[in-house]
Formats: structure tokens, C-alpha cells, sequence
């Protein structure tokens, strides 16, 4: 911790075992945290909230436990904080929806529970949602229809329950959205077909009926359409 000066920390793909020191966080010159592909058991530490410089926060692939610190929110500086397949437990921390520069926010392929944040709708620049793989429950909170920066959605294989928010077709930005595996109900929204710029639309494996919204062929640049395993009926 004592590296002043370090911008860059680069210690990814090892077999590197332990804790995360929590020393790291006086490294405040540091702009980009490598630690993802290793054997890094423990939480994350809270401290790593003190990288008043960090840019890219990597911890991916590691066999840690615990929760997502809400203090690293606090980063003003942060682009992307990746922590899939890390064994993380607990709720997503409302407060990254204050966090004003996030791009990446990466949470999937944990056993994190709860509900999606609704407070993630104020993000001013977040472009890839990834909380795929998880055990969250709850509704699909409409306020993400807010994130006019959003390329990427990805829901998939959780336990939402309710209907698909109509509002998520005012993302005239995402390219991909993935709310598949999960136990969503009621109609496909005919608003959905208003997503200009979406290539893959994965909805199969959920309880959707009624018909398929024939608005969903305005989608021109539609290339994936995933809707099997439903209970949709009528006409093609």
C-alpha cells in the first residue's frame, strides 16, 4: 500500500491464494486493478473504496464470499467493476446509481438475492447491467428504462416474477437483452418492438402467454429471437 506512485496493478491468470489486502485501497494513484483468475479467498474489502483514482476494478474468478462493499460506490472515478463468478452474497447496493462515470457493472454468477435496485435507473452513463445468474427475485424495475446509455441487459436465470415492463421499450440504445430462465408472466409488451437498436431479444423459459406482438417485426436489426418454452399462442 505503500506504492504511491502505481497506476497500474496487474496480477490477473495466476494462482495467487489469500485475502485481498485491504492496504490496497492507499494506493491512490492506482487507476487500473487486476485480480480476476486467481485463488483470492475473503470479502472485498471496504477500503478499496478509498482508490480515489481506480478506473477499472477486475476481481472476477476468484473464490471469494460476502457481499458487494456499498462503499465502492464512492468511487467517482470508476468505468467498470466486474465481480462475476465470485461467490458474493447479499443484496446489489443501491448506491451505484450515484456512481457518476460506471459504464461495466458486472455482478453475475454469484448467489446474490434480493431485487434489481430501482435507484440504478438515475445511472448516468451505465452501457453494460450484467446480474445474470443469480438468485434474484422481485419485479424488473421499470425505472432501468431510464439508462438511455444501456447496450447490454442481461437478467438472465434468476426468479423475477411479474410482467415485462412496456417502458423497456424506450431504450432506443440496447443492443442486447436477455430476460430469459426466469418466472416472468402476463403478454410480450407491443412496445418492445419500439427497441431500435436491439440484435438479441431472449425471453424463452418463463410463463408468457397471448400472442407474439407483430410490432416486434419493426425490429430491423433484430439477428437472435429466443421466445420458445412459454405458453405464447395464436398466429405466427
Amino acid at each position: 500500500g505503500q506504492l504511491s506512485e502505481l497506476l497500474e496493478l496487474w496480477f490477473d491468470k495466476n494462482q495467487l491464494s489469500g485475502t485481498i489486502p485491504s492496504e490496497l485501497g492507499q494506493l491512490s494513484a492506482l487507476k487500473y486493478m487486476y485480480l480476476f483468475r486467481n485463488d483470492l479467498i475473503g470479502g472485498i474489502p471496504s477500503e478499496l473504496s478509498q482508490l480515489s483514482s481506480v478506473e477499472q476494478l477486475h476481481l472476477w474468478s476468484n473464490p471469494l464470499h460476502g457481499t458487494v462493499p456499498s462503499e465502492l460506490a464512492q468511487l467517482s472515478t470508476l468505468i467498470q467493476f466486474d465481480c462475476f463468478g465470485c461467490n458474493l452474497t447479499g443484496t446489489i447496493p443501491s448506491e451505484f446509481g450515484q456512481t457518476p462515470v460506471l459504464e461495466e457493472f458486472q455482478l453475475d454468477s454469484n448467489s446474490l438475492s434480493g431485487t434489481v435496485p430501482s435507484e440504478l435507473g438515475q445511472s448516468p452513463s451505465i452501457k453494460f447491467l450484467k446480474f445474470h445468474s443469480n438468485q434474484l427475485t422481485g419485479t424488473i424495475p421499470s425505472e432501468l428504462s431510464q439508462l438511455s446509455t444501456l447496450q447490454e441487459l442481461k437478467l438472465q436465470v434468476n426468479e423475477f416474477t411479474g410482467t415485462i415492463p412496456s417502458e423497456l421499450g424506450q431504450m432506443s440504445n440496447l443492443s442486447y437483452i436477455a430476460l430469459h430462465t426466469n418466472q416472468l408472466t402476463g403478454t410480450i409488451p407491443s412496445e418492445l418492438g419500439q427497441m431500435a437498436s436491439v440484435e438479441q431479444f431472449s425471453l424463452h423459459t418463463n410463463q408468457l402467454t397471448g400472442t407474439i406482438p407483430s410490432e416486434l417485426g419493426q425490429l430491423s436489426k433484430l439477428e437472435l429471437l429466443y421466445l420458445f418454452n412459454n405458453q405464447l399462442n395464436g398466429k405466427i
